[in-house]
């Protein structure tokens, strides 16, 4: 069963950085790096698929009911937000092993 929802990369008081509406479609692994440690614990992400077909994870944005999108941005300005790549912290922070070819390795640490 779907769900109408809207992802949202990052907010503060002044600005919601807006990636998009779409559909809460379950539970599943991603793909690469991220989805092999969380098959590897048993724990499948929240997987939304954006009106433009592309996938965002729960792990890569907020996310909650579309409904109450306009009572959440509450006069913010909303700019659009792309949807962030596996990042070598995103990967340090579900404990998987990055240091071996992440394309994010080399300009994350210089």
């Amino acid at each position: 069963m779907s769900e109408r929802v809207v992802a949202i990369l990052s907010a503060d008081d002044d600005e919601v950085r807006l990636i998009g509406f779409g559909e809460y479609v379950g539970d599943d692994y991603p793909p690469g790096e991220i989805g092999d440690y969380l098959r590897l614990v048993k724990h499948p992400n929240p997987k939304i698929v954006l009106e433009d077909g592309s996938v965002v994870w729960g792990f890569q944005c907020w996310w909650h009911a579309a409904d109450d999108f306009n009572a959440f941005v509450a006069g913010r300005r909303v700019v659009q937000a792309a949807v962030p790549p596996e990042s070598a912290e995103v990967l340090a922070f579900f404990g998987a092993d990055n240091t071996a070819g992440s394309r994010d390795s080399e300009e994350s640490h210089g």
